[in-house]
């Protein structure tokens, strides 16, 4: 990591950057920058700056404030995101937050990494709850009509004090409704990650396929 306080359109880094995610304004707003391709767009308008491997330079379009850049060369560059609000809800007595690794083969750059990066925290920072053969009564089905798996319920827990929407997994029905049973969890979220898991699969698969396109199965002699 290296930081220049600027304002100026050039800074010279200490060794060749190859990865690069690069902020400016780092102690107000924080900006991530878009990274380009010098004489490819327009710098200011299609990407932010673009870097001149030679001269181990970052150059921009317009003087910038407070940079602040962390860069690598040649290996993976970790981005590292926290939930406040969930370390402070269970991280216990002394807030310390629980870390978990993911690691992609697929992202196109830092921005695209932190998007990933926040969408597992919205899934996984809060408590999963899940409870299963959980009685309806008559009266909830004749005024909601059936219960099915999919669908949303809100459940109150007069015994623990608490009020839940939660997804409902599965069904168990009874006639004439006198002791439907219903279980409630993550069920959609495994369904997500199954699918996901296998469409990786899949481009794996496409990806080593392709890698045979361009081999030489013939030769022609020509006179």
């Amino acid at each position: 990591v290296e930081e220049f306080d600027g304002p100026d359109t050039e800074f010279t880094l200490s060794k060749t950057p190859e990865d690069t995610e690069v902020r400016i304004n780092s102690s107000t707003t924080n900006d991530l920058q878009v990274r380009g391709q010098k004489d490819v767009g327009i710098i200011g308008t299609d990407f932010d700056y673009y870097v001149d491997v030679e001269q181990k330079k970052l150059v921009f379009g317009a003087d910038v404030i407070e940079l602040w850049i962390n860069y690598g060369s040649q290996v993976p560059m970790p981005i590292v995101l926290q939930d406040p609000a969930s370390i402070d809800l269970y991280g216990g007595p002394n807030k310390i937050p629980h870390y978990k690794k993911f690691t992609f083969n697929n992202i196109k750059d830092i921005s695209d990494a932190e998007d990933i990066g926040r969408s597992i925290l919205q899934k996984y920072a809060y408590p999963v709850y899940q409870a299963s053969d959980i009685p309806i009564n008559t009266s909830t089905i004749e005024t909601y009509g059936d219960i099915k798996p999919g669908y949303y319920v809100d459940i109150n827990d007069t015994y623990n004090d608490r009020s839940k929407r939660v997804l409902v997994t599965s069904v168990t029905k009874s006639w004439p409704h006198i002791n439907d049973r219903i279980s409630v969890g993550p069920g959609i979220w495994k369904t997500e990650d199954w699918q996901m898991s296998q469409m990786e699969k899949i481009n794996q698969l496409f990806n080593e396929l392709s890698k045979n396109e361009n081999i030489l199965i013939s030769t022609i002699d020509m006179y």
